[in-house]
């Protein structure tokens, strides 16, 4: 693997490694097909403007949403903003302003790509347990 692509990695890895950027994460990704009423109304209000058209992508979901989930209050807080900060710099969330709203969303190729990183880990890993066990087998068998 490339140098630039481990340091890619090990930047979303090191991201997904503190609990509270994973519950946010955890939560896009659970939230992704659900409509939200506020992104229905976000999307109806841009519809006439053709500048933005498009810019709001279905599956967002507010700061204040993810705020809600993780605090059980509406209010943001910076906490919760430098954690989407992180998850953004990592390439793993895309946020967009939307008037007094920032939608964000899980950026799914990102997401893809580390789960098949982890998904080749562990089947070579399996291999390799798999080989191990049969080799020793074979010379218990001796």
């Amino acid at each position: 693997m490339p140098s630039a692509e481990a340091e890619r990695f090990a930047a979303s890895f090191k991201a997904l490694g503190d609990p509270t950027r994973l519950r946010i994460v955890l939560f896009l990704q659970r939230t992704a097909d659900v409509p939200i009423p506020e992104l229905d109304a976000a999307l109806e209000d841009t519809a006439d403007d053709e500048e933005d058209e498009g810019d709001v992508p279905v599956g967002l979901v507010t700061v204040g949403d993810i705020a809600c989930h993780l605090t059980g209050s509406g209010k943001v807080s910076s906490n919760v903003s430098h954690h989407l900060k992180e998850l953004r710099h990592a390439g793993l969330v895309e946020m967009r302003r939307r008037g007094k709203n920032i939608f964000c969303r899980l950026e799914g190729e990102a997401v893809q790509v580390l789960g098949r990183l982890l998904m080749g880990v562990v089947l070579e890993s399996t291999d390799t347990m798999v080989r191990r066990a049969t080799a020793d087998a074979a010379r218990g068998d001796e």
